[in-house]
């Protein structure tokens, strides 16, 4: 069985932020110091949240989660201080594309799906 050497750099690219990680801390810093050669760049250290995501890291692996995201998004359009219902609308209701009541702010509700 032949042993092979090979270390696995993932670059995720988000406009003008970038993520590197990495399986070999020696390869890492050869890609940093290759993209501030090429680019302007800063070096932000680990992060800890990044597109919604809040990201953990412990010796079992890097955890990502979205209750900060999810808990913003509550707050922000005013639910936070709902409670939770086993059905959240009224089971009764008739549906028709004739009733066209609509939402108070359709922005929050678009933002909520």
């Amino acid at each position: 069985m032949k042993s092979t050497n090979r270390t696995n750099i993932v670059i995720l690219v988000y406009v003008d932020d970038i993520i590197l990680a990495r399986d070999g801390i020696i390869e890492i810093a050869c890609m940093i110091n290759l993209l501030n050669n090429t680019f302007e760049i800063k070096n932000l250290g680990d992060f800890t949240y990044f597109l919604r995501l809040e990201v953990a890291r412990n010796k079992t692996g890097i955890h990502l989660c979205q209750q900060k995201y999810t808990l913003d998004l509550l707050e922000d359009v005013g639910i936070m201080v709902c409670a939770p219902v086993v059905t959240p609308m009224n089971h009764t209701i008739k549906l028709s594309s004739i009733t066209r009541d609509g939402f108070l702010n359709p922005s929050s509700y678009r933002r909520l799906i």
